[in-house]
C-alpha cells in the first residue's frame, strides 16, 4: 500500500504540474462546451436493470445524458440523448475491430448525439467514424484516486480515472453547467450479480462485454478478490469527492433510481420529479 500511496502522489503532482503549463490540443475544443447549459437540468440514464421500470420517452424533451452500451435500449430513438459519454477505450489490440462496429451501432442507433470518448478513442473515431468528428469530444484521464483530495472535473483538462461510467458523466455534467443533475438506472449493485456475467444490465451482453478480454478483466476485478474491493473503495471514494464538489458550488445531483446500492446521493423517486407518466407500472 505505500508504493501505492508514493506512486499516486507522483502521479498526481505531474499531472498538476502538466496541466498548468500545458493543454492537450485535442482538449481545448472542450472549452466551448464549459457552462453551455448553465442552470439547466439532466437525466442520466444508467444500464442497471432497474431503467425496465420506467417509460423513458417521457424525456424526449429534457437533456438526457446515455453511455456505453445504453444505445441498446428498445426506445433509443425516441428517447434520443443529447450526450452519449463511452469510457476511455481500454481494451487490447484484438478489440479494434469490435469497437469500430461498437461506435457504428452508437452513431445509427443515436444521430443527433454528441459523443463524449476517451482520448485514446480519437484514433478510432479520425480513421474509422470520420462522419461524427464534429460532434465527437474527448477527455483526458490521469488523476489517481487514491491520493487525490478533491475532484477533477475540467474536461478541458485532465479529469480523474474512471472506475465507473457514471462519474465520466457527472465530471461531464458539471462542466457543461447543469445545476440539477438527476440519475436513473445507475443500480451499482454488480456485486450481488457476479455469478452473472451480464452483472445486472438492463441490455445482457454487448459486443464489447462479451469480449474474451472483457470477461478476463471482470474475474480480475471481482469483489471477492483484494483488487475487486480496492476498485470498489475507489469508485465510492469517487462519488464522495464529486458529491462535495457539487455541495460547494450548488449542484444538485438526485438518485431518483428504485432500489440500487447507490447511497452518496440524495435519494427522490424519479416520479416525484417528472411524474407518474414515466412509471411503466402506474400506481
Amino acid at each position: 500500500m505505500f508504493n501505492k500511496l508514493i506512486k499516486s502522489y507522483l502521479i498526481n503532482s505531474l499531472v498538476d504540474v502538466h496541466d498548468i503549463f500545458f493543454t492537450h490540443p485535442d482538449l481545448k475544443r472542450n472549452v466551448e462546451l464549459k457552462n453551455k447549459y448553465n442552470s439547466k437540468r439532466i437525466f442520466i440514464l444508467g444500464s442497471g436493470s432497474s431503467i425496465l421500470l420506467y417509460d423513458l420517452k417521457v424525456l424526449n424533451k429534457e437533456y438526457v445524458m446515455t453511455q456505453n452500451s445504453f444505445h441498446m435500449h428498445k426506445d433509443i430513438k425516441d428517447i434520443e440523448p443529447n450526450f452519449h459519454c463511452v469510457v476511455p477505450y481500454y481494451q487490447s489490440e484484438k478489440e479494434i475491430s469490435i469497437w469500430v462496429d461498437y461506435i457504428a451501432d452508437m452513431k445509427a442507433k443515436m444521430p443527433n448525439s454528441l459523443f463524449l470518448w476517451g482520448l485514446n478513442t480519437k484514433g478510432l473515431i479520425d480513421k474509422y467514424h470520420e462522419d461524427i468528428s464534429a460532434k465527437s469530444y474527448y477527455i483526458r484521464t490521469k488523476y489517481n484516486l487514491l491520493t487525490l483530495k478533491k475532484a477533477k472535473v475540467n474536461i478541458s483538462k485532465t479529469i480523474m480515472t474512471i472506475p465507473t461510467v457514471l462519474t465520466q458523466c457527472l465530471s461531464v455534467a458539471i462542466y457543461l453547467g447543469f445545476k440539477e443533475i438527476y440519475l436513473l438506472g445507475f443500480d451499482l449493485d454488480q456485486i450481488c450479480h457476479t455469478n452473472d456475467q451480464t452483472y445486472g444490465r438492463f441490455y445482457g451482453m454487448s459486443k464489447i462485454t462479451e469480449t474474451e478480454f472483457e470477461k478476463d478483466a471482470n474475474q480480475r476485478l471481482d469483489v471477492e478478490t483484494t483488487d475487486g474491493w480496492y476498485t470498489w473503495w475507489l469508485m465510492n471514494k469517487q462519488f464522495f469527492l464529486i458529491k462535495d464538489f457539487a455541495d460547494q458550488n450548488n449542484i444538485s445531483i438526485v438518485n431518483g433510481t428504485k432500489g440500487g446500492l447507490l447511497s452518496y446521493f440524495k435519494r427522490e423517486p424519479i416520479e416525484n420529479i417528472i411524474g407518474q407518466n414515466i412509471l411503466i407500472n402506474k400506481k
